[in-house]
Formats: structure tokens, C-alpha cells, sequence
């Protein structure tokens, strides 16, 4: 990716880390579902990124954040989908296992989390009524530096210029935990944006302050979401129109 576009993300730069803390998880393991005689490919592990169609969106780029652990993004919703922990993308079809028996990827692994199929990122509306969801395009992948970024833009009702954001998705070791830490670059604002990082089911439970963080129980295990670069108080959880389903705010 060519310097000018980097350099037009020099205004907020903010991380939001999500660890999964203890219990069990779905477990997704399709080779049932799969015809006997299909055997999937595998990218080698120095592969920085697939795009290929998954069940939860036909849009997927994943990106194996270590051996066994990797991160799908929807590309048409710009949304992380899934983070899974086990094997790498099974992939199906004729560029890649020479066979037309399917063509929808999947994981063979457990699935820790995941957001529902909503456009996570926000816009002021114009009458000052609060926030509405944003029209967004997907510019692209980029692998600068090593590494996958995901670059694309929001476009404000107004005659306002497009917001460019660049997207990182990395691994950290907090403490005893492996965190999925997702990194935005942010260019010039004309307004405040507001970003859900994790759309799903769950209740949120006190938890100590630690500035930004927000720990939800989900059925059977614990998520816990944290945002560095952010004002006080920039991180918070908010239910929506159905039940025992939380948004994590960022704005």
C-alpha cells in the first residue's frame, strides 16, 4: 500500500482487545456435513490472509493470528464474524482441493466468539438526533509491514469527506490470557464516530474500573472487552431490542 494513503491516518489510533476467560464453547466441527470423498486444503502457516466464502458471510477474509487461532472479517459488513481456536480454514473447490462438490469454506475448531450480522460502525445523524448506522465501502487488504490491515471508509450524509480507517488485527498475551487485539487508525474527523467492537448474546457483570473495559457473561463463559487510546469512559455496554443481546460501545 502506497505511503499517501497510510499517511492519512494520523489522527486516533485506539486498540480493543478481546479475551475469552474460562468455560465451554461451541464446538464446530462440519466434517459430518462434508461428502466422504471431500478432503480440504490448508494455507501454509506463513500465509497472512484468505479471502474465501464462509457460512457466516460469502465476504470472509481470515487471517491465522497463530497456528490455532484465527480471525474471520466480513468484508461487507466490516465486522469480525469469528475467532476460532483449532486447524486453519478448510477450503473447498477447484482452485484449491480440484473439485466442485462445495465451494463454502468452514473450521474444524472451537468457535470463542463472534458478532452478529450488523454494521458495527456509526455516524452522527444530521438533525443532531444521535447516532445512525453508517454507509460504508471496503477499499481493500493491505500487508505492510508484515501484516494484514483492512482498509475502508465512512461516508457521512453530508458533503463531509469519506472517514478512512485502518483496521489490524493482532494476537497479545495479557497476563495468562491470549487476547485478540484488533488496532484502528482513524483519519481526519469532522464528527465524533462510534464503533460496536462485539455485537451478541450476553449480560454485562461488574468488573473493577480499569478505564475501558466491559466483561459480559454469555452462557456458558466469560468475554471480557477492552479498549486502550480511548477517552474515560469511552467503552461501555448497551442492550438492544432483544433480549439478553449487548452492544459494546466505543465512541
Amino acid at each position: 500500500m502506497n505511503s499517501r494513503f497510510g499517511d492519512a491516518f494520523d489522527v486516533v489510533r485506539f486498540c480493543l482487545a478481546a479475551a475469552f476467560l474460562t468455560g465451554a464453547v461451541a464446538r464446530v466441527d462440519l466434517v459430518a456435513a462434508r461428502p466422504s470423498d471431500v478432503i480440504a486444503a490448508h494455507d501454509p502457516p506463513d500465509m497472512l490472509f484468505r479471502r474465501a466464502p464462509m457460512a457466516f458471510s460469502s465476504r470472509s477474509i481470515v487471517v491465522s493470528l497463530a497456528t490455532n487461532l484465527h480471525l474471520a472479517f466480513d468484508a461487507e459488513l466490516l465486522r469480525t464474524h469469528t475467532v476460532w481456536e483449532g486447524a486453519p480454514l478448510n477450503l473447498y473447490g477447484p482452485p484449491f482441493n480440484g473439485t466442485a462438490a462445495r465451494f463454502v469454506c468452514d473450521f474444524t475448531g472451537d468457535r470463542l466468539w463472534g458478532s452478529l450480522p450488523v454494521q458495527p460502525w456509526e455516524l452522527p445523524i444530521q438533525d443532531g438526533g444521535g447516532f445512525g448506522l453508517a454507509e460504508s465501502r471496503f477499499l481493500g487488504v493491505s500487508t505492510e509491514g508484515g501484516q494484514t490491515h483492512f482498509l475502508y471508509e465512512l461516508i457521512p450524509a453530508s458533503a463531509a469527506a469519506p472517514v478512512r480507517i485502518r483496521e489490524t488485527p493482532l494476537l497479545e498475551r495479557l497476563l495468562s490470557l491470549n487476547a485478540v487485539v484488533r488496532r484502528f487508525e482513524i483519519g481526519p474527523l469532522a464528527a465524533p464516530v462510534r464503533l460496536s467492537p462485539f455485537h451478541g448474546a450476553g449480560e454485562w457483570v461488574p468488573f473493577p474500573d480499569t478505564g475501558n473495559a466491559v466483561l459480559l457473561h454469555r452462557e456458558n463463559d466469560f468475554l471480557l472487552i477492552a479498549a486502550r487510546g480511548l477517552a474515560s469512559n469511552g467503552l461501555i455496554a448497551h442492550r438492544d431490542e432483544s433480549d439478553r443481546v449487548v452492544t459494546a460501545y466505543a465512541s
